[in-house]
């Protein structure tokens, strides 16, 4: 993750599929790591985490002075929307440090709801720069996972020019 403006360091961020990858995670010394709940996450083959599961995992977290990240990052279907509320209501209520979206209607419902999260655009969205930086902003969006197939001189160029902290991938295989 490149922070725009920032002489900080990289965030070593993480996948955490279930507890065990998340410790393993944590003990490797990743800054953070990024999960899911059981529904709204896109991660299917991933175990996941179910309420007192995400519960778990902010306990951890904030115990070692880490973050986590929890990704709501499917398109949301009509029918869901309930469900959808009652999680993001879950997600604020343990304070979690940034909700990873995809679906720009789940990142209004954040702002509807009064939720103070932080959002993260999540790489399904595949925010290029080429616009609509304004109507992210003002959905709250604080940060963009960049599609993976994004050229370096490029992650560059939005790194000197964005409003928003960027995240890369460093690995993994492209998904088409």
């Amino acid at each position: 993750m490149v922070r725009t403006g920032s002489s900080h360091a990289p965030e070593l961020l993480a996948p955490a599929g279930n507890r065990e990858a998340l410790q393993a995670a944590l003990l490797a010394g990743a800054d953070a790591v990024y999960l899911a709940g059981r529904a709204f996450g896109a991660r299917a083959g991933a175990e996941n985490f179910d309420p007192a599961g995400l519960a778990w995992a902010r306990r951890v977290t904030r115990r070692l002075d880490r973050r986590l990240y929890v990704a709501v990052n499917t398109l949301v279907l009509e029918d869901e929307w309930a469900a959808l509320e009652d999680h993001l209501d879950l997600l604020a209520a343990l304070e979690v440090d940034a909700v990873i979206v995809q679906d720009l209607g789940v990142l209004s419902t954040l702002r509807r709801r009064g939720h103070g999260l932080p959002a993260h655009l999540s790489t399904q969205a595949a925010w290029d720069g080429a616009g609509g930086a304004a109507a992210l902003t003002d959905l709250g969006v604080t940060r963009v996972v960049l599609p993976r197939e994004t050229p370096l001189d490029e992650i560059r160029h939005l790194a000197r020019q964005g409003p928003f902290e960027l995240e890369v991938f460093i690995h993994g295989a492209h998904c088409y």
